[in-house]
């Protein structure tokens, strides 16, 4: 993640004045992962881990399987073949709010901040949604797509740019790269990249 500075940082979040304005962001945002990557059942989410939905539940500090089974998001440590927990669709957050580490088949680990939604599609695959606050969602695609050293108007510009991909209803955004690229954790869709931190 290239470094940018803290007062751009500190002005994206707070608030840099017309056309950026608290108003015209959801305070959320939905964002579809792999969505390039219709095959994927199954990913390795690293603890530790707090179930949020359908119930509260902590999950320790190793690494666990999310699968799915008949229509179920089945849950068990990598290094077990027993389930902790299965639901139709289950919410995972970090229990300290740090970004959760996620990696699916040969992919590079990704970390993403907030939360992370997980059901069974209609044809049994995984489907992972990602839900973060939309400044930081802004502020985290700025810096994917930029350099270090970028000015500071520049990098302003490049926030307004990125504010189209937040709706206003804060509904889901799908994302993925063409399937006939090389598969990586890049998401590219109308020119705006998410791929985690």
């Amino acid at each position: 993640l290239p470094v940018i500075g803290a007062s751009f940082f500190s002005l994206l979040l707070n608030g840099i004045g017309s056309p950026l304005t608290r108003a015209e962001l959801p305070d959320t945002v939905n964002v579809s992962l792999l969505e390039a990557y219709p095959q994927i059942s199954s990913i390795r989410v690293e603890g530790p881990l707090q179930i949020i939905s359908p119930v509260s539940r902590r999950l320790g500090g190793q690494a666990y399987q999310a699968t799915t089974r008949n229509g179920l998001i089945v849950i068990r440590p990598t290094a077990t073949a027993k389930a902790v927990f299965q639901a139709p669709r289950v919410i995972l957050k970090h229990p300290q709010g740090k970004p959760i580490a996620v990696q699916a088949q040969t992919l590079a680990v990704r970390k993403y901040p907030g939360q992370l939604s997980l059901r069974a599609n209609a044809k049994g695959k995984l489907q992972i949604v990602n839900r973060l606050g939309a400044r930081r969602y802004v502020a985290l695609v700025v810096a994917s797509e930029t350099l270090p050293g970028w000015p500071e108007e520049a990098l302003k510009a490049q926030a307004v740019l990125t504010q189209p991909a937040c709706p206003a209803t804060g509904t889901a955004m799908h994302w993925g790269i063409p399937p006939n690229r090389k598969p990586t954790w890049a998401a590219l869709t109308n020119g705006r990249k998410w791929i985690g931190l």
